[in-house]
């Protein structure tokens, strides 16, 4: 890491893997909370990717993918490591780093986006593989509403957590699913991609279905006439 070359946001790095076993360290100084995208151009040698943090000691991640986007949550100097995935492999390859900016919506309950029923579609990006898009609403007791996400090319998983922000209310792999939120308060949806290696762009919408039309229990059940 002390003879790590910098690398610039927005230019071509050319690099080469020469001799076998060569290692090279590439160093890149952040923004906090934006999220980068590292992409590498193999020429004739497939790569390994780890990314240090700013200590360069601890391995943040580690890719076998020519392009990968991480979240940097405090700003520095952090640490690219690239190898051939082959120790007698030798090539060439170039860098190129992207600023993408700040992560759209928040990661965390306390970060998440307000969202409101049968409004216009909210969009969404699920920018890096452990990106988790929450959204906060606080329904009308007894209320039903249907929490609908449209998928672009991308398989979502959605988590409804309590007004704790923690538990589990409900997970689903639809990309529309009501409930009946029995009780007000702040309430939250989680956005991911299904696959650890997915991302991309979406958009979400919750509606009002109004209150059940019959109760769920027998103290509140409706009366029918023989």
């Amino acid at each position: 890491p002390t003879q790590a070359t910098e690398i610039l946001v927005g230019a071509a790095h050319e690099h080469t893997i020469s001799p076998a076993g060569d290692i090279d360290w590439l160093a890149l100084t952040t923004e906090a909370g934006h999220i980068y995208r590292f992409s590498a151009t193999e020429a004739g040698v497939d790569l390994y990717v780890y990314l240090y943090d700013t200590s360069g000691a601890t391995i943040l991640r580690t890719i076998d993918r020519a392009s990968f986007t991480f979240e940097f949550a405090t700003a520095g100097t952090y640490y690219y490591r690239v190898q051939a995935a082959s120790s007698t492999a030798t090539g060439s390859y170039s860098v190129t780093i992207a600023d993408l900016g700040l992560d759209d919506h928040g990661d965390v309950a306390a970060a998440a986006t307000p969202i409101e029923p049968e409004t216009e579609a909210t969009s969404g990006n699920i920018e890096t593989w452990d990106d988790g898009d929450v959204f906060a609403f606080t329904p009308e007791p007894g209320h039903i509403y249907d929490f609908t996400a449209t998928e672009d090319a991308l398989d979502l998983y959605v988590w409804l957590l309590a007004a704790d922000g923690s538990t589990v209310l409900r997970t689903m792999d639809r990309p529309s699913f009501p409930y009946d939120f029995a009780t007000s308060g702040t309430y939250y949806y989680v956005v991911r991609a299904a696959s650890s290696a997915g991302t991309g762009t979406y958009s979400v919408i919750l509606t009002d279905l109004g209150v059940d039309d019959h109760g769920d229990t027998a103290r509140v059940a409706t009366s029918v006439t023989p």
